[in-house]
């Protein structure tokens, strides 16, 4: 039993994608080195309301070592009809601290922001 859970552990970290991790797989533990996002903000620069795109960041880049997010107003809509809405992202790698990644105005066409826990 504890060797099909290593390997399937195994099979989730090195995947066919290379090393990425879930968040089932790796846990909220906050001695793992793997991203947690804090909050993230579609159209700071507008004046929107934070953390109005936290659920997606986290969604798709919780437990990852890895995470190249594309900010896209298609996923996120648009919470400033007519202001160049920028991207901005807070956070963790394990105990390691706060990070940040950002992305300038007009981000939301595609514009990829790197998280990384190494």
């Amino acid at each position: 039993m504890l060797l099909r859970s290593l390997a399937t552990a195994a099979a989730v970290i090195f995947g066919t994608h290379g090393l990425v991790g879930t968040a089932s797989a790796m846990g909220n533990d906050p001695d793992q080195n793997v991203i947690r996002v804090i909050s993230a903000t579609y159209g700071a620069s507008c004046g929107v309301a934070p953390g109005n795109a936290t659920r997606d960041v986290a969604a798709r880049c919780n437990g990852r070592l890895f995470c190249d997010y594309k900010v896209s107003y298609k996923v996120l809509g648009d919470p400033a009809y007519g202001c160049k809405k920028d991207f901005q992202v807070k956070y963790q790698c394990g105990r390691r601290g706060t990070f940040q990644g950002s992305a300038p105005g007009e981000a939301g066409y595609g514009t990829p922001v790197a998280l990384i826990c190494n």
